[in-house]
């Protein structure tokens, strides 16, 4: 046995039991271990590390940690992570960068599946990395049964690396990307960016937003963002076809297309059409703390620098190309957005010619939006009354990648098949003959000038109010004689209108009344009421002089 390997023998000895729980050393960067050892943390105060970063509400438990002692350059940590300190119970286990006590998450193993407090993480070079939560069940784990582990490493990249004896990488963080790619990370083809769960604080209660919505990936083809509605419906898009106008020539390579953020750009680069030059980009600031990009909780793709003492969004990816009213949850269902640069308007959907109301906004501060509701919602049963209702200059936030229902078609015949078709919620149909027929309704947005858009309504039906009966004249009987009414008229000439007397005893039966009198009732002229306001003339109603009575006294 020679010097050399002995003195790496202590130098492994003296890391692995330095990490131990029960002594006081700092966390390392890396741990070693051997095939006969294990080593396990639980997520707890007295067994851990732990740190409050109360301007940010957040708790950490260090495992391994990367420091640079420097203002320059970011400190990595590995550990279990929390996004609020008051009462916190349920913790990420993952990669966080730290500037200025401002921590953030970069990578987790569970983003799925937030564990307890008491959750155990072992390591072994057989098994690798293990998640147990509280209750011991297995959430995650490298999966790297077979291989032989001898060591973690957690790079001044913010990779996380399991090595063997040759010190090959076994198992690395930046193969299993979740919302955040670090610079020099690939995205490549076949592996996605998921938007990640999140704490809020309203009312002095901590609410979970589950998250898990949108969706970026790489693919054969090139990029595509996607939202989990249903169905799943792609809001930004790009192949290479699209822009090759036949002009690519593709080459042998099996490399697979990746995105990658760079300093200075964000690229997507398919290497069989050319292995140095991206394919697509966008240009966003140079590096000047640290840059990460990350797929936020509302679908956009942000660049985040450490700039004037906090993490700031430096660049949106995406926005650029499908603007601010280009994701699909921005107004919630049924809800038009209309934007002014960064600042969004949403509204509903109604006939600015009708007095209706067909829909209503839901003003809440829940994420996602729930936009607009119907006022009356849509029946199967009563689909007699579904009627369809134009918006001009309206169209779906995003349409990329869907295909239209029918083609070669004209408005009206679209207009019907979404009429015949009860799951249908609108008709777009565009002047190249290309009719869609959506069954869910997301967002809209204005368009200028773009496609006729159609939203199905439901109609109350107008129930027509029975025909109200005349009530029949009263009668009494006379004195063994024929009945007759006992309204008396009153004649349009007054001369020949009867004294009181008369009447009541016409109504009292004891006269005979004439049966050709004149029924012909007066009516007077409709005197009707004009006020003037402003230059205009308007009516403001119809008045009766008042007459007076020609009756005579009583009998």
């Amino acid at each position: 046995m020679d010097l050399t390997w002995c003195l790496c023998w202590v130098l492994v000895s003296f890391l692995h039991l330095s990490s131990l729980p029960g002594n006081n050393a700092q966390p390392a960067n890396y741990l070693l271990t051997n095939l006969s050892t294990s080593i396990s943390w639980k997520n707890f105060d007295g067994f851990l590390e732990t740190r409050y970063f109360y301007a940010d509400g957040q708790t950490i438990r260090f495992i391994l940690r990367r420091e640079t002692f420097s203002s320059s350059f970011p400190n990595f940590t590995f550990g279990f992570y929390c996004d609020h300190s008051l009462a916190c119970n349920s913790y990420f286990l993952g990669v966080i960068v730290i500037a200025d006590s401002y921590p953030r998450l970069l990578w987790s193993a569970n983003q799925n599946y937030r564990v307890s407090r008491f959750a155990t993480l072992m390591f072994t070079a057989r098994e690798g990395l293990v998640l147990n939560d509280v209750d011991g069940t297995q959430v995650w784990s490298t999966n790297t049964t077979g291989e032989s582990v001898a060591g973690i490493n957690l790079t001044e990249t913010g990779n996380l690396v399991l090595f063997d004896e040759r010190n090959r990488t076994v198992w690395q963080s930046f193969d299993h990307p979740t919302d955040t790619l670090l610079v020099g990370q690939k995205l490549i083809s076949g592996q996605t960016l998921t938007d990640r769960g999140f704490h809020t604080l309203k009312n002095q209660t901590w609410s979970w937003y589950e998250g898990g919505l949108y969706s970026l990936s790489v693919t054969n083809e090139g990029f595509d963002s996607i939202v989990g509605t249903d169905p799943p419906q792609s809001y930004f898009e790009y192949t290479y076809l699209m822009h090759s106008n036949g002009s690519y020539e593709q080459k042998e390579s099996t490399e697979p297309n990746y995105a990658v953020l760079s300093n200075g750009r964000f690229s997507l680069f398919v290497p069989r059409i050319d292995e140095n030059q991206s394919n697509w980009g966008i240009r966003v600031p140079q590096v000047r703390f640290m840059q990460f990009v990350k797929l936020d909780y509302d679908g956009h793709l942000r660049v985040y620098d450490w700039v004037e003492s906090q993490w700031q969004a430096v660049a949106d990816v995406l926005t650029p190309s499908i603007g601010e009213c280009g994701y699909p949850l921005v107004c919630g269902r049924y809800s038009i957005c209309s934007s002014n640069g960064a600042r969004v308007n949403c509204s509903c959907p109604n006939v600015a010619t009708s007095k209706t109301n067909y829909f209503t906004m839901n003003d809440t501060d829940l994420y996602p939006k729930p936009g607009c509701y119907e006022a009356t919602p849509l029946s199967c049963n009563a689909s007699k009354y579904h009627e369809l209702i134009a918006q001009k200059n309206v169209t779906f936030s995003n349409f990329g990648g869907n295909r239209a229902d029918i083609n070669n078609t004209d408005i009206e015949s679209c207009k019907q098949a979404c009429l015949s078709n009860c799951s249908c919620r609108a008709a777009l149909f565009y002047s190249s003959g290309e009719c869609y027929l959506p069954s869910k309704i997301i967002s809209l947005k204005d368009s200028g000038e773009g496609p006729s858009l159609f939203l199905k309504v439901q109609i109350n039906p107008t129930v027509l109010a029975p025909t109200p009966e005349v009530p029949q004249t009263p009668v009494v009987p006379r004195r063994g004689r024929k009945t007759i009414s006992r309204s008396v008229i009153i004649l349009s000439d007054f001369t020949k209108r009867p004294s009181m007397s008369m009447v009541v005893k016409a109504m009292e039966g004891l006269v005979e009344i004439e049966r050709n009198l004149d029924y012909n009732f007066w009516i007077p002229p409709v005197q009707r009421t004009t006020e003037i306001v402003g230059h205009e003339e308007g009516d403001v109603g119809a008045t009766s002089p008042m007459l007076a009575s020609a009756l005579s006294g009583p009998r």
